[in-house]
C-alpha cells in the first residue's frame, strides 16, 4: 500500500514548483503526476506535411521524494504511518494521528 494515493492532495518540497499544492493525477513506482503542473511542451514533426509541426503540452512526473502529504488539519505537509484498525491498513499522520482520507 501506497502512502501517496491518487487524488490526494500533496505539497512540492523542492524544485521550481516549492511550496506549491497540486492534487495526484496518478502513482507509477516512484513517480508522481500532479494535475496541471510540470508541464513541458514537446516539439513534434507532421509526417504528411513535411514543415509543419506542431506543439504538445505534456506533464512530467515528480519523484516521489519530492513531494509530501498535505495535511487539512494543519495545512502543512506532514510525514505517514500505517496503522492496522479493525483488520485494515490505514494511513494516518505522524504529527496529530489524524486518519487521512
Amino acid at each position: 500500500m501506497r502512502r501517496i494515493r491518487t487524488k490526494d492532495q500533496i505539497y512540492i518540497l523542492s524544485g521550481n514548483f516549492r511550496g506549491e499544492i497540486g492534487e495526484v493525477e496518478k502513482v507509477v513506482q516512484d513517480k508522481v503526476w500532479v494535475k496541471r503542473m510540470n508541464m513541458v511542451v514537446r516539439h513534434k514533426r507532421n509526417p504528411q506535411e513535411p514543415g509543419k509541426g506542431f506543439k504538445i503540452n505534456k506533464n512530467v512526473p515528480f519523484h516521489i521524494s519530492k513531494v509530501a502529504l498535505l495535511n487539512p488539519n494543519t495545512e502543512k505537509p506532514g510525514k505517514v504511518k500505517m496503522v492496522w484498525e479493525n483488520g485494515k491498513k490505514l494511513r494516518v499522520f505522524k504529527a496529530d494521528n489524524s486518519k487521512v482520507n
